[in-house]
């Protein structure tokens, strides 16, 4: 399985960078932005790995995606409040934690996972 790992990992690291990008100009496109956000996290989810102990899985891709995010946000973190550019960021993973939310009331695949 490397070679999907591999795709998924280019995938993520090239496509969020510009996600984060395009909702720091205006938040006109955060709708448009959480449904790729979404695609992306349901594509990352996906990626599974037989666990060492063989009786279950690990969740790699999400947890590569959930790593990635917060990669992200780390860095608007440490950017003082009241910029515009990082409010907009914060603005859109809020929006983005509500369509999870929502997303997840009414598909039981999409509820958290007891790892």
């Amino acid at each position: 399985m490397p070679a999907p790992a591999t795709s998924l990992r280019d995938t993520v690291e090239t496509t969020l960078p510009k996600l984060f990008d395009q909702v720091q100009s205006s938040i006109a496109n955060h709708q448009k932005n959480c449904v790729a956000l979404y695609k992306l996290h349901l594509t990352a989810s996906e990626l599974r790995q037989s666990s060492s102990s063989g009786n279950g899985e690990k969740l790699v891709g999400e947890r590569f995606f959930e790593e990635t995010v917060c990669d992200m946000m780390s860095r608007v973190l440490l950017v003082k409040k009241g910029q515009a550019v990082a409010d907009r960021i914060a603005k859109f993973l809020g929006a983005y934690i509500k369509v999870l939310v929502e997303k997840s009331a009414f598909s039981p695949d999409l509820r958290p996972h007891t790892d």
